[in-house]
């Protein structure tokens, strides 16, 4: 079974459906993680779901190296994931572009009103 890290809360929903098909890992608290935390909690794990705030660093990547497959971004941006590093090990990197789209299109349109 995969393993599968979380560095902080997702919907219910989410998590239901990840743990019917992985072993979760999902730390106390909301609080963004710091180096130091991913380092002692990430290695072992298959694929990581981090935040923006977490740095996902080459000392992350190399530390999760050879399991880890997958960093799944959950925000648009990568700038705290390093893609040189995830590259050399061979690990992918995904995130969710566009996700923001609508909400700064209402919000665009809401202040012009």
């Amino acid at each position: 079974m995969r393993r599968v890290y979380v560095s902080r809360p997702l919907p219910a929903v989410c998590l239901e459906r990840l743990r019917a098909e992985a072993e979760v890992t999902l730390l106390p608290g909301e609080a963004p993680r710091t180096e130091a935390e991913l380092l002692r909690s990430m290695p072992g794990h298959d694929v990581a779901i981090v935040q923006l705030t977490e740095p996902v660093t080459a000392r992350v990547l190399d530390a999760c190296s050879p399991k880890l497959a997958l960093v799944a971004q959950v925000a648009v941006g990568l700038d705290n994931v390093d893609l040189r590093a995830a590259r050399r090990l061979g690990v992918a990197v995904s995130h969710t572009p566009g996700v923001l789209t609508d909400a700064t299109a209402d919000l665009c349109l809401a202040l012009i009103l």
